[in-house]
């Protein structure tokens, strides 16, 4: 891409050209700030995305959120749970939280 800078690494190579730019063109660094307050981390899409219980034939996960929260799904040690099954065929499962 640049040949002139092939002896930098990525970081200094990127560096070298926002320095550069800033020289040529002028401006602050704070335009070049990315607004923080919609960052998402892995668990809150995983809180976003969760199901209680996941049908393995019709839940095929099409987003990026569902398919971490079924990863997560799958990965949780699922032997004992309280919970009232009265309505289980609906996929409506009331669990009883002991804390």
């Amino acid at each position: 891409m640049f040949p002139a800078y092939s002896y930098l690494s990525a970081y200094d190579r990127h560096k070298k050209l926002i320095n550069d730019y800033f020289t040529l063109y002028g401006g602050s660094v704070s335009s070049l700030e990315r607004v923080r307050s919609r960052d998402k981390t892995d668990y809150d899409v995983i809180k976003e995305n969760h199901r209680f219980l996941w049908d393995q034939d019709k839940d095929e996960p099409n987003t990026w959120g569902a398919r971490l929260a079924k990863k997560y799904y799958d990965k949780l040690f699922k032997e004992y749970c309280i919970a009232d099954l009265t309505y289980y065929k609906q996929n409506k499962v009331n669990y009883i939280d002991l804390i």
